[in-house]
């Protein structure tokens, strides 16, 4: 077997990395001021391919569908009156299909997850760090339901290995960390404190991103110009 390219090196940031079910690829997004394009690049040789344009503001991660033949990602609004939808990318074809199309005033939708039967769509509508979860079934989209109360700051979600149970990256329960949410459940606290993002692979192994809040705490004494740290 061949060996693998070395780090992707870029002059503007690339996000949102998405390993194709092959293990060929790696779709990531390019961000250039506010604008977004979608590129796959080889993991043998680092070769890049522009794959289309994505919605610059707010960004989303990416998911493979179809046994890796098509890309979820979000897409940039239709017009004015509508925020930014998901859309799916052919590669057999090369063909853009819209997914999604929200009012504004339900917000772009972003971070499409389908379980691992391919039989239902997690995805997030967002205002800032505010988001509403949503699921559906996939492909038809016939049965959409909100699965917060309310929007709440959510980072990142992702469907365990087997069934419609998410977990999600948040802070759902008054604390940032991670969170599983069973459906028809309130969410449960699990753990991650300061979770950023959430993956889950086949055999149910997580890994995340976690904010780091460490402090010192500072005295300075009566008449003293000089700072003493006293605990962190």
């Amino acid at each position: 077997g061949g060996g693998q390219a070395g780090p992707v090196h870029d002059q503007v940031a690339l996000r949102h990395p998405a390993p194709s079910p092959d293990g060929k690829e790696i779709a990531v997004t390019r961000m250039l001021d506010q604008t977004c394009e979608l590129w796959s690049v080889s993991v043998v040789d680092a070769r890049r391919s522009l794959l289309g344009e994505c919605s610059g503001s707010p960004t989303g991660g990416l998911e493979w569908v179809d046994g890796g033949n098509a890309l979820l990602y979000n897409g940039p609004a239709v017009d004015a009156k509508h925020a930014p939808g998901l859309m799916l990318l052919d590669r057999r074809s090369i063909e853009h299909r819209r997914v999604t199309s929200p009012e504004a005033s339900e917000g772009a939708h972003i971070d499409p997850r389908v379980s691992s039967d391919a039989s239902l769509l997690a995805y997030a509508s967002a205002h800032e760090i505010e988001r509403q979860l949503w699921m559906t079934d996939w492909p038809r989209q016939q049965h959409r339901r909100a699965l917060l109360k309310r929007p709440e700051p959510v980072y990142g979600h992702a469907f365990e290995p087997q069934g419609d149970t998410l977990w999600i990256a948040g802070d759902l329960t008054l604390y940032r960390a991670l969170h599983r949410l069973r459906s028809g459940e309130e969410p449960e606290l699990i753990g991650g404190r300061g979770a950023r993002s959430i993956d889950l692979s086949a055999s149910g192994a997580a890994v995340w991103s976690e904010a780091i809040y460490d402090a010192d705490i500072w005295l300075q004494t009566g008449g003293s110009e000089s700072w003493a740290t006293v605990a962190r």
